[in-house]
């Protein structure tokens, strides 16, 4: 398997908003207004950005008070599992 930025996985800012259940609009004014500490893009996805899940969780967990509904344990893990199965059936 190559080492191409399809293969690896992240998160485009879509798939943030769907984890924080934000708007893609939302999440994108985060990054302009934290520029100086919003987690950098790892790669692209086409025209997408695609930023490590890792980091944006830490991100996130710094800055609480943007997601006023953060997910459970279990709303995290399906997100989890269907963002896996997404990047296994692109590869």
């Amino acid at each position: 398997m190559s080492d191409t930025s399809e293969n690896k996985p992240g998160w485009t800012l879509a798939d943030i908003a769907e984890y924080t259940g934000k708007s893609t609009s939302a999440v994108s004014n985060w990054r302009k207004r934290f520029e100086d500490t919003f987690p950098k893009p790892i790669s692209r996805d086409g025209v997408a950005l695609v930023f490590s899940p890792l980091e944006v969780q830490k991100w996130l967990e710094v800055n609480k008070h943007l997601t006023k509904n953060t997910l459970d344990i279990d709303q995290s893990l399906s997100f989890e599992l269907k963002h896996l199965e997404k990047n296994v059936w692109k590869s």
